[in-house]
C-alpha cells in the first residue's frame, strides 16, 4: 500500500511536469516574441547608453583624468558593462532575469488593466540593481512593459533618454514618488487636499529601486532639489499586510529592521491597492513575486540573513 501511494505521487507530479511542457511548447514562440520586445525596451536601451559613454574614452582612462562631472557616468557605464557583458554570456533571460532553467516568463504575461491614474511609472534604479537574480523592479517591466520606464542612476541624460525623461517628469506638476519622506502623504490624503476627477491620469509615479540606504541616497539627489514631485506613503494597512505570511512583499535580502525589507514590486503593489483596491495588480502580482522569489531560491540556495 505505501508503494503504492508513492506511485500516485510519482505519476500525479509526472502529469503536472507534462502539463506544464505541453504549455511551454505550445506557446514557445509567444514567449520569445515577449522576451524579445522586452529586451529591446529595457536592457538594450541601458547597453546603447553604456557604449555612448565608453565611446567617449579610451579603455585605459583613469577615473582621476576624466572631469569631475564625466566620472560617475564613465563609472557606472564601465561596471554595468560588466555585469551586462557577463548577464548575456550566461544566456539569462532578459525579462525575468533568472537563468533559463528557472524562467519564470510564461507564468508572468504582462497585466491587461493599465496602471490607474498613471500613464508613466519612472523606475530610478541603482546601477547595482540591474539584472540582480533578486530584484523584484524587474517584475514591474514585466507586468507593465508600456508604462514602465527604466532609469538607470549615475547614467546622464546627455547618453540616457529615459534619464532626460525622468527628470523633465520631476519639474511637472502631479508627479509622485513613492517614498516615506516626513512630508509624505498617502494617496488619499493627497487626493482629499487636491480632488482630481476619475477621468484625468496623473503624468508619472516614481519608484526608487535598490536598498534601503541606496533609496534614501537616491532620493536626497534626483527628488529632494525639486519642487514638482510629493512624496506618497503607503497607508499603514497596507503596512500591517506584509507581516502576514499569505501577503508575502518582504524581499530576499533580509534585514533585521522589518521595514526595511519591503520590496520594491510590494511598495508599488500595496500603493496600487491603496488607490483602486479592485485592480488586478492587487492579487497578480503577488502570485508573480513568490513565483520570483521560488525561482531565485531554487537558483541561488537559501536566504541569507544580514548581521545587525
Amino acid at each position: 500500500m505505501v508503494f503504492f501511494s508513492v506511485s500516485l505521487r510519482h505519476v500525479a507530479k509526472h502529469c503536472q511536469t507534462q502539463k506544464i511542457a505541453a504549455r511551454l511548447l505550445s506557446s514557445s514562440s509567444d514567449i520569445a516574441r515577449l522576451v524579445e520586445d522586452h529586451d529591446i525596451l529595457f536592457l538594450r536601451p541601458v547597453e546603447e547608453a553604456i557604449q555612448i559613454v565608453l565611446s567617449n574614452y579610451k579603455s585605459t582612462a583613469h577615473i582621476l583624468d576624466i572631469e569631475p562631472s564625466e566620472r560617475e557616468s564613465l563609472a557606472v557605464a564601465r561596471n554595468l558593462d560588466d555585469r551586462l557583458r557577463s548577464f548575456r554570456r550566461n544566456n539569462n533571460c532578459p525579462r525575468c532575469w533568472l537563468q533559463r532553467a528557472h524562467c519564470i516568463c510564461f507564468q508572468c504575461p504582462p497585466l491587461t488593466q493599465e496602471t490607474p491614474l498613471f500613464h508613466r511609472i519612472f523606475l530610478l534604479m541603482h546601477h547595482k540593481e540591474v539584472c540582480l537574480t533578486v530584484d523584484t523592479a524587474k517584475l514591474i517591466f514585466l507586468a507593465f512593459p508600456s508604462t514602465s520606464r527604466m532609469v538607470v542612476a549615475g547614467i546622464g541624460p546627455e547618453y540616457q533618454t529615459s534619464m532626460e525623461e525622468f527628470l523633465h517628469a520631476t519639474r511637472e506638476d502631479h508627479c509622485l514618488v513613492l517614498f516615506p519622506d516626513d512630508d509624505a502623504k498617502t494617496y488619499k490624503s493627497i487626493v482629499a487636499e487636491e480632488p482630481y476627477s476619475t477621468d484625468e491620469r496623473r503624468k508619472s509615479l516614481i519608484v526608487i529601486d535598490g536598498t534601503w540606504e541606496q533609496a534614501r541616497k537616491l532620493y536626497k539627489r534626483y527628488i529632494a532639489p525639486h519642487e514638482g514631485p510629493r512624496p506618497v506613503q503607503l497607508t499603514e494597512e497596507a503596512l500591517q499586510t506584509l507581516t502576514t505570511e499569505e501577503e508575502g512583499g518582504r524581499q530576499l535580502r533580509r534585514h533585521p529592521q522589518l521595514f526595511r525589507e519591503i520590496s520594491t514590486l510590494a511598495a508599488l503593489r500595496l500603493f496600487l491597492r491603496d488607490v483602486d483596491p479592485n485592480h488586478e495588480a492587487c492579487t497578480k502580482l503577488t502570485h508573480y513575486q513568490k513565483l520570483a522569489d521560488a525561482a531565485a531560491r531554487k537558483q541561488l540556495g537559501e536566504i541569507r540573513y544580514r548581521q545587525c
